[in-house]
């Protein structure tokens, strides 16, 4: 159910949980990268469940952001909100994020040359060279 925080804690709850079940004691080392429409804008309770998880958005600490637009979620009518989400564990730099919001019109048949109600996410991350 997307339209309930209180659904939408639980699902961040469980996905810390499952993360922690499956990874056990590397949990902390490990890197991890959880990405997806988790419907929720950046200042809700389960976003901010994910980063006190130890996740961070790498929109926040990129050295470059390509985005020309300010959300994920446009609805075909021109809104704009943050909803999808690219978030990572690890000790990656992250060297480019870009919200993907090129309009198709023209060359799918779909109206109005968008393939989704949602822009995709680019991240270009660089890995810590383990010793």
């Amino acid at each position: 159910d997307h339209k309930k925080n209180t659904v939408r804690v639980t699902q961040a709850q469980l996905i810390r949980k499952h993360l922690r079940k499956r990874l056990g004691e590397r949990f902390l080392e490990c890197r991890v990268y959880l990405t997806g429409d988790f419907n929720c804008t950046v200042d809700s309770s389960p976003y901010n469940m994910i980063e006190d998880g130890g996740f961070v958005d790498p929109q926040k600490v990129a050295l470059e952001d390509t985005s020309t637009v300010n959300g994920t979620y446009h609805g075909y009518n021109g809104q704009e909100y943050m909803f999808d989400y690219c978030f990572f564990r690890g000790e990656d730099t992250v060297l480019q994020y870009e919200i993907v919001s090129k309009n198709y019109i023209g060359e799918m048949d779909t109206a109005p040359g968008f393939v989704s109600d949602h822009y995709g996410v680019f991240v270009v991350f660089e890995r810590k060279a383990e010793n």
